[in-house]
């Protein structure tokens, strides 16, 4: 295992440094099923996660590559999004999503599922990340009766930037 930066140079391993995910070893794949190209670079092959690893190698998981959110040239995970939005109350799900911006090219929208009996007000649930983040990571929060869901239960994140992709458009 090893975690690389945008370049591809191994990072440390101090359980801080998180960067793109690669493995290597006898029962790690050459190539996908019917293709001839090989699936790994240079023998490491590109999990898609944004992991940490720690000097007693026990490595941690915090996001998928593609989920992360470039707001200004920073990176915000998804998932830290998504955990601090469920921790209110009336919201029983909650997915994390990079919108386009027009002065900091995308932004994080968190889309919530409330209890059918709550009307939660998104500027509480808003307050919850003031509280525990960085101010330019604070998402916009909107609230919808559901999540699109693909057939194995995984909310289909590309349907939501697609369906909320005009969310600034407003602003300049």
């Amino acid at each position: 295992l090893r975690v690389e930066d945008d370049d591809g140079a191994p990072l440390p391993r101090d359980g801080a440094a998180a960067g793109r995910l690669k493995i290597r070893g006898h029962w790690v794949i050459e190539r996908y099923f019917g293709q001839d190209a090989p699936a790994a670079e240079d023998g490491w092959f590109d999990t898609g996660d944004i992991a940490a690893i720690d000097p007693g190698a026990v490595m941690t998981i915090t996001d998928r590559g593609k989920d992360l959110i470039k707001s200004g040239g920073e990176w915000i995970s998804s998932v830290q999004l998504e955990d601090i939005a469920v921790t209110h109350p009336e919201v029983v799900e909650a997915a994390a999503i990079a919108v386009p911006h027009p002065k900091w090219d995308e932004r994080p929208l968190v889309v919530c599922v409330s209890d059918a009996a709550a009307d939660p007000d998104p500027a509480q649930v808003r307050a919850l990340f003031a509280a525990a983040l960085p101010s330019w990571q604070v998402p916009d929060v909107v609230f919808t009766d559901q999540l699109p869901l693909g057939a194995t239960g995984k909310v289909l994140k590309a349907d939501l930037r697609a369906a909320y992709a005009e969310h600034h458009s407003n602003e300049a």
